[in-house]
């Protein structure tokens, strides 16, 4: 079958099973990799296909190789088989828990995410007409503490607006990190980001370079994330690995000391716009 850019694929190597992002695909001439100074031919009838190697986490590592075809296998699903993209900052609707913002913002390829990518209303989310449901994670379950545990007792509400997909739900304190939680929130420190399986992601390059996405299903996933909140940016996909835990925002604060002097190294960490940054710029003025 026929590879595109950006495709991630797999093959037997003399280690196990290799994988990479096509990054290029040649049909006439030579390429070379970075790993060998050899260099292949692609024709049309058998294109070379120049591939940058992933980690075991799923991650680039600058490195290249020269596969073809018949060698290669379609990756379905990255590390995780979770991709995530941001929404905007939560909204306290209540004094009692209750809570919104939009888990998915509408734009168009005038204003895309870090990666030039955007949704818009005709973007597939699975919803089963303008309404569906979601349970609500904190940063996605990768948190080592509350893991996969639903923040809330029922399933957020996901509605289809002209703006985007809100998500609205009912936070309850039932220990000292949902009790966080709701403190943030409150504080309006936190984001929403949305979760969906990578295999089930369709996207359309657009004249002007731009990426639409035109299919991201909802339901899997409505996390809860330290972000900054920028409500200009409407979608970046979300470094999650390098997102702090709960753990680490509630007790490595400088001297462990008083609650605003917490709040304010929070605000501190939180106010670079590049949100690829912003983890690392968290961790950094918490001090740990």
């Amino acid at each position: 079958m026929p590879y595109s850019t950006d495709d991630r694929v797999t093959w037997q190597s003399s280690g196990g099973t290799a994988s990479g992002v096509v990054r290029r695909v040649v049909t006439s001439g030579e390429v070379s990799p970075s790993t060998t100074g050899e260099s292949y031919e692609g024709t049309e009838d058998r294109p070379a296909y120049l591939i940058e190697l992933l980690d075991d986490d799923g991650e680039p590592r600058g490195e290249t190789v020269v596969r073809f075809g018949g060698t290669l296998s379609k990756k379905t699903h990255n590390a995780s088989g979770l991709v995530t993209a941001w929404g905007t900052p939560i909204k306290d609707l209540s004094d009692t828990g209750r809570f919104g913002g939009y888990l998915v913002r509408f734009t168009d390829e005038n204003t895309t995410d870090f990666d030039g990518e955007f949704f818009t209303p005709d973007t597939k989310f699975w919803l089963g007409g303008e309404e569906g449901s979601t349970h609500t994670l904190w940063s996605h379950g990768m948190d080592p503490v509350l893991q996969q545990r639903r923040l809330t007792p029922q399933k957020a509400r996901l509605v289809k607006m002209d703006a985007g997909v809100w998500m609205e739900g009912q936070m309850q304190a039932r220990d000292e990190y949902e009790e966080a939680v709701l403190h943030l929130m409150g504080e309006g420190r936190l984001g929403m980001s949305s979760g969906t399986a990578s295999h089930l992601v369709e996207k359309t390059k657009t004249d002007s370079g731009a990426v639409r996405i035109d299919q991201w299903p909802l339901g899997l996933d409505g996390s809860v994330t330290p972000r900054p909140s920028e409500p200009s940016t409407s979608v970046a996909l979300a470094p999650t690995k390098s997102l702090p835990t709960l753990t680490e925002l509630m007790q490595r604060t400088p001297d462990r000391t008083t609650e605003q002097q917490f709040l304010k190294s929070l605000d501190a960490a939180l106010q670079p716009l590049d949100e690829r940054d912003a983890a690392k710029a968290l961790l950094d003025a918490l001090s740990l």
